[in-house]
């Protein structure tokens, strides 16, 4: 077991998204999705503490892993072992943490307490330099990311920002899109993914995690398989990089839209302009040629913001902001059958 990582510790800085809440009452690990109100905080039970588990941290041992997929059903599934309350803001039951220095209980990991200089060592000490060959990746085969672009852009969330990974781990990547540079950054990423010769770069969305993820949506592969955009999982060497787009600002302010479903199932084709920095927001908003499209579910985060020409299967919504009304259709309900996808 490896000592507890120097980012971790009693929560003083700011909270981001994808940063790991430890629970210690509950022996719970979640990860952080958005600010509700003050130090409450939407979040998604991840691990637990059990006496089989192949994760391991000094706050509570051993780890079992409540969810490997974020899909919706997979999401609910892990209610019972989380601090739940009814939102009004989403109209549906949200597993909820305080994060606060004032709470004796509660730990906070935190890509906000990483510093480039310091402790680049110390993420290749827990991932077995595999954080530095992601970054060199990132920097010499694709020239779009600056040393000082670590942190400011970029840095590790999942088992690696927990201290707990393993050989067979993914490297998880939050990438920051609500900063003009950053934004930049984003932009060149997803395009020069497009350009660059096959042999520089390789996704990672095999057969069998589209499969996955289908089957946990009740979709078909073939139209999972259309949604999903090659940059959103790549792979280097024999190490999976999972990329989730993240819009702080947006994501830290209070929830103040209240959204309602009108029960009614739509599917329609529908233009979405690219590049759209709310598609990283939770839910992800975007705007489309007709109305809204709001997403629960984060793996369509990557397509949204995309944008382009996309079938969409969900349901009717109203949202509330202010004064305003908005007209949306809503995609990645555990309730209903929905998705979307990108014409070929």
């Amino acid at each position: 077991m490896l000592s507890i990582p120097d980012w971790c510790g009693r929560p003083t800085n700011q909270v981001l998204p994808n940063d790991l809440v430890i629970n210690e009452e509950k022996d719970l690990i979640s990860v952080v999705v958005r600010k509700i109100v003050g130090n409450e905080y939407l979040v998604i039970p991840k691990y637990r503490a059990s006496h089989r588990g192949p994760w391991s941290i000094e706050y509570l041992g051993s780890l079992h892993r409540l969810i490997e997929l974020y899909a919706p059903k997979a999401v609910r599934s892990t209610l019972t072992y989380a601090t739940v309350e009814h939102s009004p803001h989403y109209g549906v039951p949200i597993p909820v943490e305080i994060v606060s220095s004032n709470m004796t209980h509660i730990y906070l990991c935190s890509g906000s307490n990483i510093d480039p200089a310091r402790d680049m060592s110390k993420l290749d000490k827990y991932s077995n330099y595999k954080w530095s060959n992601t970054i060199s990746y990132l920097i010499e085969k694709m020239g779009l990311l600056e040393i000082n672009t670590l942190n400011e852009c970029i840095w590790p969330t999942g088992s690696l920002l927990l201290g707990s990974f393993r050989e067979f781990s993914d490297i998880d990547v939050v990438f920051r899109i609500d900063t003009p540079s950053c934004y930049k950054k984003a932009i060149e990423f997803i395009e020069k993914f497009y350009t660059t010769s096959p042999n520089k770069l390789q996704s990672a969305l095999t057969p069998k995690h589209i499969a996955q993820e289908a089957e946990w949506r009740d979709i078909s592969t073939e139209i999972l398989g259309r949604a999903l955009r090659k940059w959103q999982r790549m792979r280097i060497g024999k190490t999976d990089i999972s990329i989730s787009l993240v819009n702080v600002s947006s994501r830290l302010k209070p929830e103040t839209r209240i959204f309602t479903l009108a029960n009614k199932s739509v599917r329609k084709e529908v233009y979405i302009e690219p590049y759209q920095i709310s598609a990283a927001d939770y839910p992800s908003l975007v705007e489309t040629n007709e109305e809204h499209i709001v997403s629960y579910d984060g793996i369509y985060t990557p397509l949204l913001f995309e944008g382009g020409k996309v079938v969409v299967q969900g349901i009717k919504m109203k949202i509330i902001l202010g004064g305003e009304t908005l007209d949306a259709i809503v995609v990645g309900v555990a309730e209903s059958k929905t998705f979307m996808y990108k014409e070929m």
